[in-house]
Order: structure tokens, then C-alpha cells, then sequence
């Protein structure tokens, strides 16, 4: 069953708009709020030229690392859990979640149109059953809580990850795993690629929550217990490009395959490719509402 259910606690114009902070507005404030670097606009643009990848050998293999995170995450009881992943075009994610276990009860929330029409896409060329939501996770509201809340490269694009944190917590059952991963862009080199070749992509990134203690003091300051943290993957770079230069055009290539060759054959400690973070939500804690405190990346 592949469902598209708008929210109607989210109006559309607000799930479009462009969030830019004014020049000198207090950073508490903004961050507060937990103001996306990132618009609706920008991932439909984003889907329109993505696709949905093909599953091929080398793809299989990067991502053993991946497949054994979750692994932990998704058989941490014998029952199957029900699952949500958060910002979950273009359906990638929740395929392999499902290739990892397969008698899970998937549901999925993205606030990109594009995005969520890629997902059910590849939903459907991969025979996987799952509910998928339109709605912006700050405001949106589902009838039932989950088992696992997870995300992957999603509480990187808000200026307050904590906050989106707590939104995950917001979706889970008492008791319930977080789950999420962030990419490494924070090193150099990897910085001054994307701000060369794909410098508006670059700027819509939270650079100081890419490590294993930002991650941590954001778990904890979501209110999540039992926090574990960690890293696995080759060295990385951003894959995306400035399409109307030529440079631009070529980078993305290069990148992939750069990519792809690290996950396979290199390990750097000082330069993983993912940070992961679980922890669960308490159990004597109503998740009814979001707290809000000052933010601490």
C-alpha cells in the first residue's frame, strides 16, 4: 500500500517557505524556533534529477556498515517494531530498512511534493509496503506513535538539530529508539569542495553538528536516554554540483566514484564518513508536546 496523506495541520505555504533569519536577529531566537537551512522548493528541485538508484553490487557492499547499524536498531526486540523515518524521500532509506527486516510496519513523512512521489516510485519498484505522509515534521501530527523513529541526513539541514530531536522523540513510544546519521562535511577539504562546486547545497548544512560530541550533547539535549554514539565509512565529499558550470557538471561524477572507492577500500579514524546516534525516549515521559530550550550547536 503506497498512500499519500496530506496534513491538514500543515498549510502549503508554509511547508514552501523560505525561512532566512534577518541579518542581527538573536541566535537563541532563530534557533528556537529550529529554522530548516533547506525549503520544499529546493528538494523537489532536488528529486527532479536525483532518480531512484539502482541497487547494483558496490552499492550493496558500501553500505554493510549502514545494514549493520540498523540491524542493531531494528532487532532490538523479537516483535516487529512499527517504524518512521523522517524526511524519507526519495524512498532509498526505507527500502534498505526494509531489506534489513522485512516484517517491520514502515511509515514515512517528507514535506517535498516532488519528493514524496519519488518515494512511493520506489517503494513500488522495490515491492515495499509502507504509509507514506505529506507534511512538515515541526507541525505535522500522526494518529499513532513508533516503535523506532529514525532519520539519515536530515538534522543536519536545521540551524537547532536538538529541536528536530525532540520531534523525533514527539513521534516515538515511551520506551521507543531514535535513531539517526549525519554526514562528515565538516573537514576541510570537504567543506571547500562544496562551497567551490556547489555552493548553494554547501550553505544548507549545519557543519558544527558533524561530530561524535555534538551529536551526543544534542541526544541528551532532546531529553533521550542511553545515548550511544559512533561513526563508520570511508572518507567522503559532497556529491553535488553547480549544473550550470561546466566544473560543476564533472564534480558530481568524480565525487560519486571517489565515494563509492572509499566505502569500499579506505578507513581515516579522523575522517568517517557517517556519524550515528540512538537513544531512547524515557519511559516515564508524556511525548505530547516539544520543549523548548536554548540551543547548544
Amino acid at each position: 500500500m503506497h498512500m499519500l496523506m496530506p496534513s491538514p495541520t500543515l498549510p502549503a505555504k508554509r511547508a514552501a517557505a523560505k525561512v532566512r533569519p534577518r541579518e542581527g536577529a538573536d541566535v537563541n531566537v532563530r534557533c528556537r524556533e529550529g529554522a530548516p537551512l533547506t525549503t520544499a522548493d529546493f528538494w523537489n528541485q532536488a528529486q527532479s534529477i536525483a532518480g531512484v538508484c539502482q541497487d547494483t553490487w558496490y552499492r550493496k557492499l558500501a553500505r554493510r556498515h549502514f545494514d549493520r547499524f540498523m540491524r542493531r536498531v531494528l532487532y532490538t526486540s523479537q516483535a516487529a517494531p512499527d517504524v518512521l523515518e523522517l524526511g524519507c524521500a526519495p524512498g532509498r532509506m526505507l527500502c534498505r530498512l526494509h531489506g534489513v527486516r522485512r516484517d517491520c510496519r514502515f511509515q514515512g513523512i517528507d514535506f517535498a511534493r516532488d519528493g514524496v512521489l519519488a518515494t512511493n516510485q520506489a517503494l513500488r519498484q522495490h515491492s515495499v509496503d509502507a504509509l507514506i505522509h505529506a507534511g512538515d515534521i515541526r507541525f505535522i501530527d500522526l494518529p499513532q506513535q513508533f516503535d523506532v523513529v529514525a532519520s539519515f541526513g536530515l538534522i543536519e539541514h536545521f540551524q537547532d538539530p536538538a529541536s528536530i530531536l525532540r520531534h523525533h522523540a514527539r513521534f516515538c513510544r515511551p520506551g521507543g529508539c531514535v535513531a539517526v546519521t549525519v554526514p562528515n562535511f565538516a573537514p576541510w577539504l570537504v567543506k571547500r569542495l562544496a562551497y567551490w562546486f556547489a555552493p548553494d547545497a554547501a550553505e544548507k548544512h549545519n557543519y558544527r553538528i558533524m561530530s561524535e560530541q555534538m551529536m551526543r550533547r544534542a541526544m541528551h539535549a532532546a531529553g533521550l536516554q542511553n545515548v550511544q554514539i559512533g561513526s563508520f565509512g570511508g572518507p567522503r565529499v559532497c556529491i553535488a554540483g553547480d549544473c550550470l558550470r561546466w566544473s560543476g557538471r564533472v564534480y558530481p561524477r568524480v565525487a560519486q566514484a571517489w565515494n563509492v572507492a572509499a566505502s569500499l577500500l579506505l578507513g581515516i579514524q579522523s575522517w568517517q564518513a557517517t556519524y550515528w546516534a540512538t537513544g531512547l525516549v524515557p519511559k516515564t515521559t508524556s511525548n505530547a508536546g516539544v520543549s523548548r530550550t536554548d540551543s547548544i550547536v
